[in-house]
């Protein structure tokens, strides 16, 4: 097998940037609006926190465990094969949830809650395939000199997409109801589908043909080789300076964010006196702040390197003590503007992250191993989450009564962790690898 260490030919116009955003946009919309309807139907038939919470582990595991294999698939049989295979095959599976709803809603909840279920894992396998191709793909379709400037406006859009699913899809559920909403997400996944049809083909970045001589099933070739070029992408994780470090302080950040979105409804209801509508207006400060962020680091386009990394993680610090702080502070309601602007400094703060770990891989790694390091930070990430909401929720139980410390120890947490780019010369080098 050969490894292709040289890029394919940089399109000269935008439309093939613009088709690939487009169609993350789609896709972004369709994930939010799916979630929040398929939580809502769950909630109005059941009722139970613990098919909720099923729902979203069904829904993250694939990513967790299949981002790495599914992104050496990207590296072996292309990018763009892969987006589309992802998104028609999500709105097919959404398509069958939407007729075996429509004809289950009063008859049969019980099959409709275990379609749900299923679908759930199935839009996950779907997510962990393709989020590391979309994200391999970018750096093939911009000059590595507005590599940063394309993923914040990436970045931007999707947030804006995720933003209005969750926004108007409580709306969606309760005009068309539950087959009905599933239809449209459907609908969205198969236009994402459509735009990725125009995007332009690239070249294979690892040439691993069949053996035609073999007699082992070409199924079964096809899996051996996924599994060993994930052990060499693994290896390619350990072996490049400060790569893994860049990964394990990547996920080290997203551990502790679950635990600030298990905490803000309690906070807001015990600590600020509102009522729970506002957890919504929460979500949507953070997810606001995101955009900001974007917005900002396209503009402005500073230097993406380790100094920039640790005041974006101190920046979560500030965030959080100054979350903590509005529970001191009286009469409650004049806490609400510095509540919503902490949350907002969060946004951006990890917007800020994101853009720099994925623009540092995007120059960085060779092309050839390039989606399987991009599902590499997909699962690391991944995992973070599910361990923060795993052992976050029980910390809070036992010290509910002191939420404010619990922010202002995430704060300190984010503060040491900022530390870490300059004490770690490998993440230095690293993120200055490919500008020289």
């Amino acid at each position: 097998m050969r490894h292709s260490n040289a890029s394919m030919a940089i399109p000269q116009s935008r439309r093939p940037l613009i088709l690939l955003v487009a169609g993350q946009v789609f896709s972004k919309l369709a994930v939010a609006l799916y979630l929040l309807s398929m939580t809502l139907y769950i909630r109005g038939l059941d009722g139970s926190a613990g098919l909720l919470g099923l729902l979203q582990f069904l829904s993250l595991a694939p990513i967790v465990v299949l981002s790495p294999i599914a992104a050496s698939l990207a590296d072996m049989r292309g990018r763009k094969a892969i987006l589309l295979v992802s998104d028609a095959g999500r709105g097919v599976v959404l398509l069958a949830l939407a007729l075996v709803l429509s004809l289950t809603a009063s008859t049969a909840p019980l099959l409709g809650i275990s379609a749900v279920l299923l679908t759930a894992l199935l839009v996950g396998i779907g997510q962990a395939t393709f989020q590391p191709a979309a994200d391999a793909f970018l750096p093939d379709l911009v000059r590595p000199s507005a590599l940063g400037a394309a993923v914040a406006i990436r970045g931007a859009c999707v947030q804006t997409a995720n933003l209005a699913g969750n926004a108007v899809g409580g709306l969606v559920f309760l005009a068309l109801g539950a087959a009905s909403s599933t239809g449209l997400t459907a609908a969205l996944f198969l236009v994402s589908a459509a735009w990725e049809t125009l995007l332009p083909e690239a070249a294979v970045a690892v040439n691993t043909p069949f053996n035609t001589r073999s007699k082992v099933p070409r199924i079964r070739q096809l899996f051996r080789r996924l599994i060993i070029q994930t052990h060499i992408g693994m290896r390619f994780a350990r072996r490049t300076r400060g790569l893994a470090a860049l990964l394990i302080m990547n996920l080290c950040f997203h551990a502790s964010f679950p635990v600030l979105l298990i905490a803000l409804p309690f906070f807001i209801e015990y600590q600020l006196g509102l009522g729970p509508h506002y957890l919504g207006y929460s979500f949507a400060a953070l997810l606001a702040g995101g955009i900001l962020g974007y917005i900002l680091l396209a503009v402005i386009r500073p230097k993406l390197d380790h100094r920039l990394l640790s005041v974006l993680v101190a920046l979560s610090a500030p965030a959080l003590w100054m979350i903590a702080s509005t529970a001191y502070i009286v009469p409650r309601q004049s806490a609400v503007p510095l509540y919503f602007i902490a949350l907002l400094l969060a946004g951006v703060a990890a917007a800020g992250i994101h853009l720099i770990v994925h623009t540092a891989i995007g120059l960085s790694v060779r092309r050839s191993f390039r989606a399987r390091i991009f599902g590499l930070l997909e699962a690391s990430t991944g995992a973070a989450s599910a361990l923060g909401f795993l052992f976050g929720g029980p910390v809070l139980d036992l010290l509910m009564q002191s939420l404010p410390a619990v922010l202002l120890t995430l704060g300190v947490f984010g503060l040491l962790l900022s530390v870490v780019p300059f004490q770690n010369r490998g993440i230095r080098d690293f993120l200055l690898l490919g500008r020289v």
